[in-house]
Order: C-alpha cells, then structure tokens, then sequence
C-alpha cells in the first residue's frame, strides 16, 4: 500500500516538473524573442538552444533520481554524489551549454564586424563630424554635421543603406555640429526640399531635425506626415528659425 501510494506520489511530481519543465522553456523563449525584437537582432538560436540542453539535462537528471527512489531505492544517490551516466549527462550537457554560448559569441562579434564595416563605408559621404550609430533596438541614428552635406549625398546614402540592408529602421536624423564643425554656422544650404521625398520614405523616423536646412514650409509640412515623430520633431518642423 505505502509503495503504491510512493508510486502515486511520484507520478504526480513527474506530471507536475513537466508542467514546470515547459513553462520554464516557454518563459526563455519568449524573453529571448523579447530581448531580440528590442536590440534588432531577432532570435538567438544558438543561445536559446544552449539553455534548453541546460534545462533538458537538469530535468533529466532529476527524474531519473525520482525513478530511482520509488523504483530502486536501494541504489539512490545522496544529493552530493553522481553515477557515472549522471555524470556522463552532465558534462555532455554543460559542454552542449558552452559550444552554442560560444557560437552565440561569434554570431555577435560577426554583427558587429558587419556594423563597423557599414559605418566605415558611410565615412566619406557623411563628412565631418558624422556618424550612424545603432540604437538599442538595431535602428539606425544618422547625424549630419558637415555643412557641404546637399541632397545629392543624402541619396547616395539613402543608396547605399538600401544596399546594405533595404530591412533595416532608421529612427533618427539630425543636422548639428560637432568638435570639427563647431566653428562654423550650422548652415545647410545644400539640403533642399529634393531631400524631402527620401526622408519621407523613411517613415518610421521618431527623431527628426532639419534645423538650418534650406528644406520650405511646405516642405517641413509634409515631413509632419511622418507618422512616428515624437512631439519634439513636430515642434521643430513646425518653428522655422534661421540661424
């Protein structure tokens, strides 16, 4: 009777750490989807798979010593001490656990090899004091001092992030000064109302200034049609001021 109801017991944590053992694995993936969509880089299969062998080799681990208690108690283990299959399993497991984190490892640096790449490519036509950077969710901030920048560079740039990568989001552009640039007026004159429709068509921009341009009323009024422009952006479109 006390055996059956052990059996009982047993079968009852076993459905009970498997209910646990996929809530547990539901819960990562979805935080790994999370912190992919938020930094841009989407699914890290490699670091998603080095914790579920992790995972999957805990839970193996801990219902072969349930088995082993109900079934076979004259062999179970103090908590401390592991068989040589326990064993086995878990430095497969652990070793599994290192080669996808080092996988991982490598599948970063390559992004961040194509990035410094990308950014050495735009040095020249975004000029002094210039930069593109990433932002947290892998979105690009493009900033704009060089004050022979004109429309013509603003398309060969717009080219060449298509080329790079026609998927990618850019959330900010702005027109400023920088160390090089800071002793001159934070002029623009070559950024007219041509660059207009490019800009458009980066319609997920949030942060947008063209402060000092030669960009027109009505061109700054069609920039408003930006649908995600933060009410910062908006105020600065809507307020024309010369420098």
């Amino acid at each position: 009777m006390q055996s059956s109801i052990s059996k009982a017991d047993a079968s009852r944590t076993w459905r009970r750490e498997l209910v646990t053992g996929i809530l547990i694995f539901t819960t990562i993936t979805g935080a790994h989807l999370l912190i992919g969509w938020y930094n841009g880089r989407g699914l890290r299969p490699f670091a998603l798979a080095g914790f579920v062998f992790w995972i999957m080799t805990a839970f193996a681990l801990g219902a072969r010593r349930r088995w082993i208690k109900v079934h076979r108690p004259e062999l179970t283990l103090k908590p401390w001490r592991f068989s040589f299959l326990e064993l086995l399993v878990l430095v497969t497991g652990l070793t599994l656990f290192i080669g996808f984190s080092i996988a991982d490892y490598h599948e970063s640096a390559r992004v961040l090899r194509e990035h410094s790449a990308f950014r050495s490519s735009v040095e020249t036509l975004l000029g002094l004091d210039g930069r593109i950077d990433f932002d947290v969710d892998g979105s690009l901030m493009i900033s704009v001092c060089d004050r022979s920048f004109d429309d013509a560079r603003l398309v060969k740039l717009a080219e060449k992030i298509d080329d790079w990568n026609p998927n990618i989001r850019i959330s900010r552009i702005t027109f400023g000064t920088g160390m090089k640039t800071g002793g001159t007026p934070p002029v623009w004159p070559g950024v007219t109302d041509r660059s207009v429709d490019w800009l458009l068509e980066w319609d997920e921009l949030e942060w947008l200034s063209v402060y000092g341009t030669a960009i027109s009323v009505d061109g700054r009024k069609r920039l408003l049609t930006l649908p995600r422009l933060n009410d910062i952006s908006r105020d600065g479109l809507k307020t024309r001021k010369k420098p």
